[in-house]
C-alpha cells in the first residue's frame, strides 16, 4: 500500500495510507462545507464570523465566532450548552500565559478583546444537516433571549 509522508515530528515521520489520506480529505471537505453553511446562515448575526479570504483554504478544524463582549459570548455558550451543543473558549488563558511566560504587559488590547470574546462552535465532519440546523436555531434563540431577556423567542 502506498504511504505518503505528510508531517514529521522530531524523529518519527507521520505517514498516511492512500485510504487514510482520502478519508482525511473527505473530513476536511465536510468541515469546510459546514463552515460555509454557518457563513450563509449567520451572516446577519451580531458576531464576527471566520470568513475565509479569497485564494485561502482553511481546514476548518475550528469555527470561531467573535462576540462584542465576554458576557455576550458566555451567555451564548450557556444557552448552547442547555440545548445540547458543546462549545469551547480555547483562547481564554492565552493572555495570562503570555504574561507569565513571555512578559506580556497588556499592550495589545484589541487582541486581548478578540481572545476574551471568541467562542468556537462545532464544525466537525460527522455533523448531519439536522445538527447544523439545530446549531443555527439554538443560536437564533440565544440572540432573541439576550435582546429581550425572555427565555423563549418572541
Amino acid at each position: 500500500m502506498h504511504k505518503k509522508k505528510i508531517a514529521q515530528k522530531t524523529q518519527s515521520p507521520v505517514e498516511l495510507s492512500a485510504d487514510d489520506e482520502a478519508l482525511l480529505d473527505s473530513m476536511i471537505d465536510a468541515q469546510r462545507a459546514h463552515a460555509c453553511y454557518f457563513e450563509r446562515h449567520l451572516g446577519s448575526a451580531p458576531v464576527s464570523l471566520c470568513i475565509e479570504p479569497p485564494r485561502a483554504r482553511y481546514n476548518r478544524f475550528m469555527y470561531p465566532l467573535t462576540f462584542f463582549t465576554s458576557p455576550e459570548r458566555d451567555g451564548m455558550a450557556a444557552h448552547l450548552r442547555e440545548t445540547g451543543i458543546g462549545t469551547s473558549r480555547p483562547y481564554e488563558d492565552v493572555i495570562e500565559g503570555a504574561a507569565k511566560h513571555y512578559g506580556y504587559r497588556g499592550d495589545c488590547p484589541r487582541a486581548e478583546l478578540a481572545l476574551r470574546t471568541a467562542l468556537v462552535i462545532p464544525v466537525y465532519s460527522s455533523l448531519e444537516p439536522a445538527d447544523l440546523e439545530h446549531i443555527i436555531r439554538s443560536m437564533d434563540e440565544g440572540w432573541a433571549i439576550s435582546r429581550t431577556g425572555r427565555e423563549t423567542p418572541p
